[in-house]
């Protein structure tokens, strides 16, 4: 409904970085499954990179954030 508040309540909440983690982690483990046609190395490779990929775009988010706009957060509330 992009509801400003219901965004700075997910903000300050300090236990969302680690269940976004946790849903990350399944995403992760749900790319490799599908991927372990392609091999044990395949489907390990494509889960890391399912994880960096989630750091990287974070990352990404938070320097334009910071940068471009003058918005105020931090790195957790980024990720």
């Amino acid at each position: 409904m992009l509801r400003v508040d219901v965004y700075e309540e997910v903000e300050a909440d300090a236990t969302a970085t680690g269940q976004a983690a946790i849903v990350v982690v399944l995403a992760a483990v749900c790319m490799a499954v599908g991927a372990w046609n392609g091999g044990l190395f395949y489907a390990a490779g494509l889960a890391v990179m399912e994880l960096g990929s989630w750091l990287v775009w974070a990352g990404l988010t938070y320097v334009i954030g910071e940068k471009v706009f003058d918005g105020k957060a931090t790195w957790g509330e980024s990720l």
